[in-house]
């Protein structure tokens, strides 16, 4: 199954953790594997050595062309056998994507990709456009198993939340942030120039929606609030200037900037009450993954996963990639 453009979830990625210890500790029972290049069967569905070489083939080969990480091709597998577990179970919960939603996801993701980029990318990795529509609307269909697991409403209570905020107090930590308002320009003179002028009386937004190159002009140049290090290096200049002073012109990729400081508020502890939202996600997020845990320690009983250990051996011990048939 090749990779879409969406990154794995996390609630996927426990999945995955959470089945592996059964996995691989399964047996092959079925004698034809072997002779029909088949590396597993997923409750009587194969996974054919090829579509694992398919993902596969790019990784690191020793001299003697044997693969160098075992645990990373076993990784792979057991992230094939979760994908058509859960595909498995969705389509017998009955669980669909409508038309409405397929056009919807594909237009969301392709959003991300200039038509060249998406070319490259399908390119790069060998695939035709509506294979990975597919593998998107597999995605999706997953996901929405996933959401049919879960409870609607998980609680987390107020001591929950006050006692997880007191054991990672560090974690709240608000570090020294600045509020920055910038302007692109094209060439050094030319902001050598325009900084005179904003020195003397100009207003710094108006100018950056007027001259600046850069997207946030639209903003007046207003990048928000950012830490030491969320930002090109060249964007650090900042942290040595006084709210209201204007930097020096700063040569970066993007042009020669300007930079105006509009705030700098001291580091500090974030409170409770700042803080109770995030924690909520965060705790809610381990309570779900626990859900799962106890759905997959009951589906793993329910399902039948072979596989061949003698093939996978011999296949990733001393062929090349994409040798196999």
């Amino acid at each position: 199954m090749r990779q879409s453009p969406e990154t794995s979830t996390r609630l996927f990625r426990a999945l995955t953790i959470i089945i592996t210890g059964f996995v691989l500790s399964a047996c092959v029972s079925e004698k034809d594997l072997q002779k029909r290049s088949v590396v597993a069967l997923v409750n009587g569905e194969r996974i054919p050595l090829s579509e694992l070489y398919e993902i596969t083939q790019d990784m690191a080969i020793s001299s003697d062309g044997s693969y160098r990480d075992d645990t990373l091709i076993h990784e792979v597998l057991n992230r094939l056998i979760m994908r058509k577990l859960l595909l498995q179970e969705a389509r017998s919960r009955k669980l669909t994507v409508s038309d409405a939603e397929a056009i919807g996801i594909v237009r969301q993701v392709r959003e991300d990709y200039t038509d060249q980029e998406f070319a490259q990318y399908l390119e790069e990795r060998e695939t035709e456009q509506s294979q990975w529509e597919q593998d998107v609307l597999e995605n999706l269909l997953i996901q929405k198993l996933i959401t049919s697991i879960l409870p609607e409403q998980i609680t987390v209570s107020d001591r929950e939340i006050e006692s997880y905020y007191q054991n990672h107090l560090n974690t709240f930590q608000k570090p020294e942030e600045v509020r920055v308002r910038q302007i692109v320009l094209s060439s050094e003179q030319e902001a050598i120039l325009l900084r005179q002028e904003l020195l003397s009386k100009e207003n710094f937004a108006e100018i950056a929606r007027e001259r600046s190159i850069s997207p946030d002009r639209a903003q007046g140049g207003d990048l928000g609030y950012f830490s030491k290090g969320r930002l090109p290096p060249e964007f650090d200049i900042v942290f040595t200037l006084q709210v209201d002073s204007i930097s020096q012109p700063v040569k970066s990729p993007y042009g020669y900037h300007l930079f105006q400081v509009l705030d700098r508020p001291e580091p500090r502890l974030l409170s409770l009450e700042e803080a109770k939202e995030s924690i909520y996600y965060i705790l809610a997020g381990q309570k779900k993954e626990q859900v799962l845990t106890e759905w997959m320690k009951d589906f793993r009983f329910r399902s039948e996963v072979y596989i061949n250990h003698a093939l996978l051996k011999s296949a990733f011990t001393s062929a090349q990639p994409g040798s196999h048939e």
